[in-house]
């Protein structure tokens, strides 16, 4: 029994784990295709998150597919993104 039970943690361990993924995104300007730095990513329904680096790169890890981010950078509007796949191009609306 105790057996049965070490293995079916550790099989929901590592489906837990395959399911979480890795995300790489770009951010950029929608009318100029200039990266835009500094812009915040950050999960739907939680403060804090990470910061786009001057390059417009930013790298997120545990997301799951359906996950929604939130977007924002100054002098850009807000933008909500549902995952779909492992690298996100962002494009921004200057205000």
């Amino acid at each position: 029994m105790k057996i049965f039970i070490g293995l079916a943690l550790c099989l929901g361990t590592a489906i837990c784990a395959h399911s979480q993924q890795q995300i790489h995104g770009f951010i950029f300007n929608d009318l100029t295709k200039e990266p835009v730095g500094g812009a915040t990513i950050r999960f739907a329904g939680e403060k804090g998150g990470q910061v786009s680096d001057t390059g417009g790169n930013f790298l997120l890890n545990r997301i799951r597919r359906g996950d929604t981010l939130i977007v924002s950078a100054l002098g850009y509007q807000r933008k909500k993104i549902s995952i779909a796949g492992n690298d996100l191009q962002i494009a921004l609306q200057p205000l």
